[in-house]
């Protein structure tokens, strides 16, 4: 399938499943992450974000990223003006640099995985619109 912004609005409802397919839809394409745009950019980072968080709290965000891209998410975040997720990020981003044990880490983390999650569930995927 050709990347195609149109075929994919008019094909999936939910803003999260639009933009769950636009990143299927570059990655498909052989789009690396320095050959995107901002937007496309923005959109890639904010997911991966997003979707770390949810599927194992931000000590999987940081075990599968390493933290490579902590600064241009935070942009980011900024730039979407996501300020609730982004004072929870920072949060995280400290915790992260600090020099705790990892077990202290992850018990830190785990709270603002709760704190996460009570935050309105499609904030990040309202920017698309």
């Amino acid at each position: 399938m050709i990347f195609s912004k149109v075929f994919i609005f008019q094909n999936y409802e939910t803003d999260r499943e639009k933009i769950t397919e636009l990143l299927n839809a570059m990655s498909r394409n052989n789009r690396t992450f320095e050959s995107l745009n901002c937007c496309e950019k923005t959109l890639s980072l904010v997911c991966r974000l997003d979707g770390e968080i949810n599927n194992g709290g931000f000590s999987q965000y940081y075990f599968n990223t390493d933290g490579a891209y902590i600064q241009d998410t935070t942009a980011c975040l900024q730039s979407i003006k996501a300020a609730d997720c982004l004072e929870l990020f920072e949060e995280a981003n400290s915790i992260f640099y600090s020099d705790i044990s990892e077990e202290e880490k992850h018990k830190r983390w785990e709270e603002l995985d709760r704190k996460y999650y009570q935050l309105d569930d499609k904030r990040l995927y309202q920017f698309m619109g």
